[in-house]
């Protein structure tokens, strides 16, 4: 962890041993959600997660931008503590896991492990730019946004919202021939999980 940026909690106006336990209740409660995540991804299917766990941080993010945006004090401090937490477990019992089995899935089966790969390294190249920006905008060293940054991160995430609405498949129940039928005859995202498919179909 890089020591030039602050604990977020202590720069939204609580004490260190404060920011210590609800650290510590983040971390276990970020458990919790990913084990939850084990029964949403057998009842729901994988674009109903993304999509609805998505909208739901970009909720709790403008939300936390809002507490941020007016007079600061004890309660405007630990709703934004709050807030970071709700949108951590959120994101531990929606977007996190399920994105693993997104990648799994989407990808054709002759170009999976390059589509992975490929993939992780993209993530990987998009965290650089990412951590910066984090760092700077929560250091008072920095652009000293503060719970502020729920606008920023908020509006990114209404990009990604939108991207997969429009671009993620639903492949819940679906084989990887059936995964390979649909991608081949150019089937909109939104409509694979009513796409019928016949067992002697085969291109």
């Amino acid at each position: 962890m890089n020591p030039n940026i602050t604990n977020p909690h202590i720069e939204a106006g609580i004490s260190p041993d404060r920011a210590f336990q609800l650290n510590l209740i983040n971390s276990c409660l970020q458990f919790v959600a990913n084990a939850i995540s084990w029964f949403f991804s057998a009842w729901f299917g994988r674009r109903t997660i993304y999509l609805w766990g998505t909208a739901t941080n970009i909720t709790l993010l403008i939300i936390l931008g809002i507490c941020a945006s007016v007079t600061q004090n004890t309660a405007t401090s630990y709703a934004q503590a709050v807030l970071g937490i709700l949108i951590s477990f959120v994101f531990a019992g929606t977007l996190g896991p399920i994105s693993y089995t997104i990648i799994s899935e989407t990808s054709s089966v002759r170009l999976r492990a390059l589509s992975t790969a490929v993939g992780r390294a993209a993530y990987y190249v998009a965290e650089i730019p990412m951590i910066y920006l984090a760092s700077q905008m929560l250091n008072t060293t920095g652009w000293n946004l503060a719970g502020k940054c729920g606008y920023v991160w908020g509006g990114t995430a209404c990009v990604c919202w939108m991207m997969a609405y429009f671009f993620l498949p639903e492949l819940k129940h679906r084989s990887y021939r059936e995964s390979d039928i649909l991608f081949n005859r150019k089937v909109p995202a939104r409509k694979f999980k009513s796409t019928i498919i016949d067992a002697r179909d085969n291109e």
